[in-house]
C-alpha cells in the first residue's frame, strides 16, 4: 500500500464534520512508536523531515491524544506513540476580554 493510500485510508476512518475526532472514545491496541516528532516551535517531523503538507499536519493534530506523559496518534484501529518536545500545539493569537476574575483569555492554536 502506498503512503498516499494509507493517508486516504486514515482519512476515511475519521468522522466527518466540525470538531476534533473522538479519540477519547477509541481504545485500539498499541502498535509501537513511530519516528514522528513535534518540535518546540510546532513543526511536525516524520523520519527527521518536516511535514510540508498542511492538510497532513491538520489530520494528525486532530487525532493526537495524551495518556499520562506520553502522546499518541489514535485511530479506531491503531495507536502509535510520537515524540512531543514541549506541547503539541502552538498558540498563534491571544484575545483578551474583560478584567480581573471575569477576564477571559482565548488562544488560537
Amino acid at each position: 500500500m502506498t503512503d498516499s493510500a494509507k493517508a486516504n485510508d486514515l482519512l476515511a476512518q475519521l468522522p466527518k464534520g466540525k470538531g476534533p475526532a473522538p479519540v477519547h472514545l477509541w481504545n485500539p491496541d498499541f502498535c509501537g512508536n513511530i519516528d514522528m516528532r513535534i518540535a518546540r516551535d510546532g513543526t511536525w517531523f516524520y523520519q527527521g523531515t518536516p511535514i510540508g503538507r498542511k492538510p497532513m499536519v491538520k489530520l494528525f493534530s486532530n487525532i493526537i491524544r495524551r495518556d499520562g506523559d506520553d502522546y499518541f496518534l489514535i485511530t479506531p484501529v491503531e495507536k502509535v506513540g510520537i515524540t512531543v518536545e514541549d506541547a503539541p500545539f502552538v498558540a498563534v493569537t491571544l484575545d483578551v476580554e474583560g478584567q480581573g476574575e471575569s477576564q477571559v483569555l482565548r488562544f488560537t492554536t
